[in-house]
C-alpha cells in the first residue's frame, strides 16, 4: 500500500469527521476506509499504523454531526478514547459547542472529511 503524500499532523492541527471512522478490524464495519479516526489517534490496525508518518491525541478530534453508529459498540469506544461527539441536534441552533471545542484544542489548523448522501428515491407529485 502506497499513501499520497500529506502535510504532516502536528499539534496545531484539528480533524473533524462525520462518520465514526474508528473500525479496529475487529469492529462490525472493516476496511481501512473505516478506519481514519481510529488510526489517527493510535488505535486499530497495526499494519496500517506502521506506515503512518503520525498519529493525533483524541481530544483534537471531533465526530460531527452524528446520528448514525455503525457498530453498537462505537459509542463507548469513542468515549473511552476520549473523542468528542456532537450530534446534530447539539449544533442544530447554533454551532458554538463545536467552535469551542475548537478553540479549546488550540489548532490553527483542521482537517475535515465532508460527505454527503444522496436519496434515491423518486419524489413524485
Amino acid at each position: 500500500m502506497r499513501l499520497v503524500p500529506t502535510i504532516p499532523f502536528g499539534s496545531h492541527r484539528g480533524w473533524i469527521d462525520s462518520h465514526p471512522d474508528m473500525g479496529t478490524g475487529e469492529t462490525a464495519y472493516p476496511g481501512f476506509h473505516a478506519m481514519v479516526v481510529s488510526a489517527l489517534t493510535g488505535h486499530g490496525d497495526q499494519e496500517l499504523l506502521e506506515i503512518l508518518p503520525a498519529t493525533t491525541t483524541a481530544d483534537r478530534v471531533a465526530l460531527v454531526g452524528m446520528h448514525d453508529w455503525t457498530d453498537p459498540t462505537l459509542p463507548a469506544i469513542a468515549g473511552k478514547w476520549g473523542l468528542s461527539v456532537f450530534s446534530p441536534d447539539a449544533l442544530r441552533s447554533t454551532s458554538a459547542p463545536l467552535l469551542d471545542w475548537l478553540a479549546d484544542t488550540g489548532a490553527t489548523k483542521v482537517a475535515s472529511t465532508l460527505t454527503s448522501t444522496r436519496s434515491t428515491r423518486m419524489r413524485s407529485n
